[in-house]
């Protein structure tokens, strides 16, 4: 039954279809069985969400906010990603008036600007949170922390606050920065976000490198390559492969798709002169591998908050201008302030942690208001997936049952590329067809003549 499904899947969050996209499903690392298959949480999550009439009917929770009893409470929610969205999900759907502020001027953060369109479906995306005004939500957009709206005007103002502005600067590195001319190297954010916005196109048959070992590096290669098929990318990282911080899914993903990958190397010199001069050496061998010549550099070496949002309560930061939150609660020392997302202190790292922690502070801030006696019910998994270390939690190498997974695959009906029918409706090739919902090539047909590739809107085609 999965519209049933689907409607239990939304009673816990949003964001189904998005999950069933991007979730690197903790939640499989454990079988029923004792052995190692797994049952694939994440493919019958996508499964559930791929039939469009159901997916589009949302009329379960919206008619929840319907029948809710007023709390006459309002909540600012300053951060419109997966953390603060999901906290005006909870909220709104118990009756309580919800207001959120986003610097840019669409919602959806990291994921909507900056994780790679060819890693999900971002239509879906915008259409599950495009429910929530629908909901009665109220969105202001172009608003910045700091600059627009203040903590003290926001505490006057409403009843309760949420932070969730996420972490979007990038942590500098002198080395690259200092002696690279501004056009031959960027960061990641800048780089994802103007790869999706198809702003890379003069980066042909060029040697990329990728430094940093976290899913941001993984993403910024994974893009870079697909820029170009002569282009060659690589990664360098601090990191034995044994404890990069990147989930082992996306690792893997990158090296499917040709990266390669220097783990345990530092930057020991750069220069530049017509091309870019990197020296690499391993960190635990004590030797240096020789220097390599690039023509692109990108920086993906850890996040941290901009001190420019900050104005009026810096003294509540710590660590990589991150705020520290009550376990329970995510309450911080600021009266009715709570703060959810990667903008926490503990480290979420993830889609599912945003959302989990941007529920667990709407917990919080029910307790405050309603009496409400309940801890978030996922708390104690909240707080294991942040405190152990990626590698034995987040990233273990885990394929779900093959012959499952196979049989759910036929009706993942809601690819990114089989959305605008572009190349059966208009361009009519005869070796295009359609099966169970998805656009597929009949190599037997293909004549490899590679116009399809140049009519693509979603550039979702490509020679293997």
């Amino acid at each position: 039954d999965p519209k049933t499904a689907l409607n239990m899947v939304r009673d816990k969050l949003l964001f189904s279809r998005t999950c069933g996209d991007l979730c690197h499903r903790p939640c499989e690392l454990f079988s029923a069985s004792g052995e190692n298959a797994s049952i694939p949480i994440k493919s019958l999550k996508k499964y559930a969400s791929a039939i469009e009439e159901n997916f589009r009917d949302f009329s379960l929770p919206i008619g929840r906010v319907k029948d809710s009893d007023p709390k006459n409470i309002n909540v600012a929610i300053v951060g419109a990603g997966p953390a603060g969205l999901s906290a005006a999900y909870d909220l709104v759907r118990e009756g309580y008036q919800v207001s959120v502020f986003e610097k840019e001027s669409q919602a959806g953060g990291i994921i909507q600007l900056v994780i790679p369109d060819f890693r999900m479906d971002k239509k879906a995306f915008t259409y599950e949170i495009a429910q929530l005004e629908k909901m009665g939500v109220e969105f202001y957009f172009n608003t910045r922390l700091g600059k627009d709206i203040f903590v003290e005007d926001l505490q006057s103002d409403f009843d309760s606050v949420i932070l969730a502005t996420g972490l979007w600067q990038v942590k500098s590195l002198e080395i690259i920065e200092e002696h690279l001319p501004a056009d031959k190297w960027t960061d990641c954010l800048s780089f994802l976000q103007d790869f999706n916005s198809g702003k890379l196109g003069h980066l042909k048959n060029h040697r990329i490198l990728v430094i940093g070992g976290g899913n941001s590096a993984m993403d910024a290669a994974r893009a870079a390559q697909r820029l170009h098929q002569g282009n060659k990318v690589f990664i360098s990282c601090l990191e034995e492969f044994s404890e990069m911080p990147a989930f082992r899914e996306e690792i893997r993903h990158a090296r499917e798709d040709g990266v390669v990958i220097m783990d345990g190397t530092r930057i020991e010199s750069c220069s530049f002169d017509k091309e870019i001069n990197i020296g690499l050496q391993s960190v635990s061998e004590n030797k240096a591998p020789g220097d390599m010549i690039f023509d692109y550099v990108v920086i993906a070496i850890g996040q941290c908050g901009n001190p420019d949002d900050y104005k009026g309560f810096e003294k509540y930061l710590g660590t990589d201008q991150r705020i520290e939150a009550d376990l329970k609660t995510a309450a911080t020392a600021m009266e009715n302030i709570f703060v959810a997302g990667d903008l926490c202190d503990q480290n979420h790292m993830s889609l599912i942690g945003a959302i989990a922690s941007g529920k667990r502070a709407a917990i919080g801030i029910r307790k405050v208001w309603e009496d409400y006696p309940h801890d978030y019910e996922a708390l104690d998994v909240l707080l294991n997936l942040n405190q152990k270390s990626p590698n034995q939690v987040l990233s273990r190498d885990i394929e779900p049952d093959q012959s499952v997974a196979e049989y759910l695959e036929q009706f993942n009906i809601f690819a990114s590329c089989a959305k605008c029918n572009h190349c059966i409706d208009n361009f009519g090739c005869p070796a295009m067809i359609k099966i169970n919902g998805k656009i597929v090539i009949e190599e037997f047909l293909c004549t490899s003549c590679g116009l399809c590739i140049d009519v693509c809107p979603n550039d979702a085609i490509h020679w293997e």
